[in-house]
């Protein structure tokens, strides 16, 4: 009888574990900034001096990297799914 309920425990464990670990929040998806239109630069004067011609992409150094961050709320769902697939691991071993 206590086996049973043990393994039904671990069951019912497990599948609210596998229910908080899905992401569900509706977090917008990263868009890129737009691209400024090109606007025609006037002509400098000759200096004699060959300047390096713009290519369009920023410098190396320029570019911010896309930070990933994550809600509480999904933080909690993890360590409530790990919290809880350590219990239904122990419902198990003492079954």
């Amino acid at each position: 009888m206590l086996r049973r309920l043990c393994l039904a425990l671990a069951i019912v464990l497990l599948l609210v574990a596998i229910a908080l670990s899905q992401d569900t929040t509706d977090a917008p998806a990263p868009t890129a900034a737009p691209e400024p239109e090109p606007t025609a630069a006037p002509e400098p004067a000759p200096t004699g001096a060959a300047e390096p011609e713009p290519t369009g992409e920023p410098d190396a150094g320029t570019s911010k990297p896309e930070m990933m961050t994550t809600s509480g709320a999904t933080t909690a769902a993890n360590i409530s799914g790990v919290f809880l697939l350590l219990h239904a691991a122990l419902a198990v071993l003492y079954a």
